[in-house]
């Protein structure tokens, strides 16, 4: 014979369904929330990465400009274009390339010099104001894709 006790005395097993409503809610709140963050921090990941390759592109077009004979910034030198392909490496070719770096040469302007404590001595012809504007893919003018870096260019 089998026993079995009165309904009084059995446990109930499990949630009742307003429990599992409540806690799938819960949930489905908490994954809309973090799935709202991910876009904000991929492009903030998306921007640092680019950040980090215009600061690697724009050294190599430094270092390849200080190896040349320096020009007087007064003599208006001619702007020139580099051209990088996707992995930073410095091509000829457009069709592998994927950055482009177009270089302008210019005075140092005068009110640069002034500060706080005083003024700089004008360099004149011996610094020039180099400006990069990197743009990407090759060809986009887009104002999306397109970074541009100042450096001064000193004649050794």
């Amino acid at each position: 014979m089998n026993y079995r006790p009165p309904a009084s005395e059995r446990s109930r097993p499990g949630f009742s369904l307003p429990e599992v409503a409540i806690a799938i809610a819960v949930a489905g709140v908490a994954l809309m929330a973090v799935v709202g963050l991910l876009p904000g921090l991929l492009n903030v990941d998306r921007g640092s990465g680019i950040n980090s390759v215009i600061s690697s592109l724009s050294t190599q077009v430094l270092g390849q400009l200080q190896s040349e004979p320096y020009q007087n910034p007064q003599s208006s030198p001619p702007a020139r274009n580099f051209l990088f392909s996707e992995n930073g490496q410095l091509v000829q070719n457009p069709a592998e390339a994927q950055y482009d770096c177009r270089v302008s040469f210019g005075a140092i302007p005068v009110s640069a010099g002034a500060g706080p404590e005083g003024t700089i001595a004008n360099p004149g012809p011996n610094c020039s104001l180099v400006t990069m504007e990197f743009t990407w893919p090759v060809g986009s003018r887009s104002r999306l894709n397109r970074r541009v870096v100042h450096a001064t260019l000193a004649n050794n």
